[in-house]
């Protein structure tokens, strides 16, 4: 069943970012090596005060469906509205790559944190999810879908986020980085 989101009305997508624990070794690490606090984004897809959420789970499952709970105080949410048939688009998107049963991509995490390499690795066209034969993680899917949003004119949010939106590479894009972006557009709840 969506969770419930309160203050929302309309059709928006969001993505929610997962603070760590400190006290797991795994995620320490994450936070400290990529500079920040979160370790996990998922993306939202909303009508009204409902939502549907997806992302790509590490030991679980590449891009799927997700059944979080984001009454926690250890999730942050920045939403954007979507413009007239948006949601339609973006859920024919989804659907889209769920489908394709993209595997959890853990070979590029690294990257997140030592970038020196990423000028060299061919980016992922975010058009074409039938090529992401390697999979994807879940900041790098949620940013490939936005990027593939805001190229379809599909979020009404600042052109200065599309801006950023095309300029990380996604194989580089840590939570800690997406939420950096996002935030700086200003579309914080």
């Amino acid at each position: 069943m969506p969770a419930l989101y309160p203050r929302q009305t309309g059709d928006w997508v969001g993505i929610a970012f997962r603070t760590g624990d400190p006290h797991n070794i795994k995620e320490d690490l994450i936070m400290g090596a990529t500079w920040g606090p979160y370790v996990h984004s998922e993306f939202i897809l909303g009508r009204n005060q409902m939502g549907r959420s997806y992302s790509a789970f590490d030991n679980k499952a590449g891009f799927s469906v997700s059944n979080s709970v984001y009454a926690s105080p250890l999730w942050t949410i920045l939403t954007f509205p979507l413009k007239e048939g948006g949601y339609q688009k973006t859920y024919s998107m989804i659907l889209q790559m769920l489908d394709l049963k993209l595997p959890y991509n853990s070979n590029d995490l690294w990257q997140c944190c030592v970038k020196l390499a990423l000028p060299f690795e061919t980016e992922l066209d975010c058009e074409q999810p039938t090529t992401w034969h390697k999979g994807v993680f879940c900041s790098q899917v949620s940013l490939l879908l936005l990027r593939r949003m805001a190229r379809a004119n599909l979020l009404d949010a600042p052109s200065s986020l599309q801006l950023s939106l095309e300029t990380v590479h996604s194989r580089g894009c840590s939570p800690n980085m997406l939420f950096g972006i996002l935030q700086q557009a200003g579309n914080s709840r």
